[in-house]
C-alpha cells in the first residue's frame, strides 16, 4: 500500500498510455498537471483510482483527457459541481464513479459517449430527472445509478439499450415511466 500524494511529476510521463493507482491511502487529487492538455493527456487511456482517501473537487479539466476508454474513481469521497466533463470523453468504455459525492444532475451530454459498456454513478448525491440521451449508449451492458437523489419519470429511450444485462436504479424518487 502506498501513501501521501500522488507525485504531479507522473504528468510528466509523456507515453504514459495505463496509470493504475487504486486500493492506496492517497490523500490528494489528481494533480492537475494530469489534466492540461499536453504530456499526459496525449496517450493516457486507462485511469484508476478507485479505493484511496482522496478528497475534493474533480476539476471538469479531467474532460481533457479524451483517450480515455477507462476510468475508475469510485470510493474515493469525490465531487464536482457539474458532470458535463463526462460528455468530452467520447471513447469511455468504462465509467465507475460508485461511491462518491458527486451532486448536480446527469447531463445530457453523457449520450455522447457511445462506446460505453459499463456506467455506474451509483451512491452519490445525484438529482434530478434521467436524460433521455442515455438511451443513446446502446452499447451498454450495466447501468446502476442506485443510491442517489434521482427522481422524475424514467425514460422511455431506456428501450433503446438492448445489450442491457443489469439495471439497477433502486433507493431514489422515481415516478413511472415517461413517453
Amino acid at each position: 500500500m502506498v501513501y501521501g500524494h500522488i507525485p504531479a511529476s507522473l504528468g510528466n510521463l509523456s507515453r504514459l498510455e495505463s496509470l493504475d493507482l487504486s486500493v492506496n491511502n492517497f490523500s490528494s487529487l489528481v494533480p492537475s498537471s494530469f489534466h492540461q492538455i499536453g504530456n499526459l493527456s496525449v496517450n493516457l487511456q486507462y485511469l484508476s483510482l478507485g479505493g484511496n482517501h482522496l478528497s475534493g473537487i474533480v476539476s471538469p479539466t479531467i474532460g481533457n483527457l479524451r483517450n480515455l476508454y477507462f476510468l475508475d474513481l469510485h470510493s474515493s469521497h469525490l465531487r464536482s459541481a457539474t458532470l458535463e466533463w463526462l460528455g468530452e470523453l467520447i471513447y469511455l468504455e468504462f465509467l465507475n464513479l460508485l461511491d462518491n459525492s458527486f451532486a448536480g444532475t446527469i447531463a445530457p451530454s453523457i449520450g455522447n459517449i457511445s462506446y460505453l459498456v459499463h456506467l455506474s454513478l451509483a451512491e452519490n448525491a445525484l438529482t434530478g430527472h434521467l436524460p433521455r440521451t442515455l438511451g443513446n449508449l446502446t452499447e451498454l451492458v450495466l447501468l446502476d445509478l442506485s443510491y442517489n437523489d434521482l427522481d422524475g419519470d424514467i425514460p422511455s429511450s431506456l428501450g433503446n439499450l438492448s445489450q442491457l444485462r443489469r439495471l439497477h436504479l433502486s433507493n431514489n424518487k422515481f415516478r413511472g415511466i415517461g413517453l
